[in-house]
């Protein structure tokens, strides 16, 4: 149960830091009957539960479009305009690449996530 409170505050934590009150989110559990459009204006504890409860159901991973969309929307085409840039390391360490950041000259990263396969 403890997992689950600290998932739900680093989620809503997150959401609030990346996107604007008026910005719409997509949650994509890759199956587009279950997609959810949010704003961080609504309800996090509520979409949060949803969507842990719902993941934790299904033995899923939550997935979120990194930049904002248009409502009901995804892909290139559905992306609203860019609010962050994003990076994937497959196979690697959020210290590794922090390291691999630093050393290319990049900004400092703003928020690391470790997805189970890989550093975000």
């Amino acid at each position: 149960m403890a997992g689950n409170i600290e998932s739900k505050e680093q989620m809503a934590l997150f959401l609030n830091a990346a996107y604007s009150a008026t910005d719409c989110v997509v949650y994509d559990p890759l199956i587009a009957e279950e997609r959810i459009w949010f704003s961080p204006a609504d309800d996090l504890e509520e979409i949060t539960a949803e969507i842990l409860e719902g993941n934790n159901n299904r033995n899923r991973n939550a997935y979120f479009g990194v930049n904002c969309r248009k409502p009901n929307q995804t892909g290139a085409a559905g992306t609203d305009y860019a609010v962050m840039y994003f990076a994937d390391f497959d196979g690697v360490e959020p210290a590794q690449a922090e390291s691999q950041i630093f050393e290319a000259g990049l900004p400092v990263a703003s928020a690391v996530v470790m997805s189970g396969t890989g550093t975000h």
